[in-house]
């Protein structure tokens, strides 16, 4: 993964940094793009991410991307599952944060939009 438009962190992509403890904050880099796995993913999107087992995939969205001693990171709002197929799934809008590494973000989904509390519909891409 790397951050092609990376440009030093603002105050408040710092302070989110801190909170998950990471001491070395203040020497963020951040950027609107990443790219993946020969993929960009944007500030804004839904992706598919990879959870804590190698079939734990889960669906939520970008608000920022970090690099930080050399490791990029994605920031996203994990959006829980309500009921899937295999071709889509039902998850709940949430704003929560969490931070994992952008090597485990897939792809951007297509999803219908939807206001937070409420339920979306991502489509399932082929892995």
């Amino acid at each position: 993964p790397c951050l092609p438009d990376a440009v030093q962190a603002c105050p408040k992509v710092v302070a989110a940094l801190r909170e998950y403890g990471f001491a070395s904050a203040e020497s963020a880099l951040t950027g609107r793009t990443a790219r993946v796995h020969g993929r960009s993913i944007q500030v804004g999107d839904v992706v598919l991410y990879r959870g804590d087992g190698h079939n734990d995939f889960r669906v939520g969205e970008v608000h920022f991307h970090a690099s930080l001693g050399g490791e990029i990171f994605a920031c996203l709002s994990h959006w829980p599952l309500k009921r899937e197929t295999n071709q889509w799934k039902k998850v709940i809008v949430k704003n929560g944060l969490t931070i994992v590494p952008s090597a485990w973000l897939e792809k951007s989904l297509i999803y219908s939009p939807a206001e937070v509390g409420k339920l979306a519909t991502v489509l399932m891409p082929a892995l």
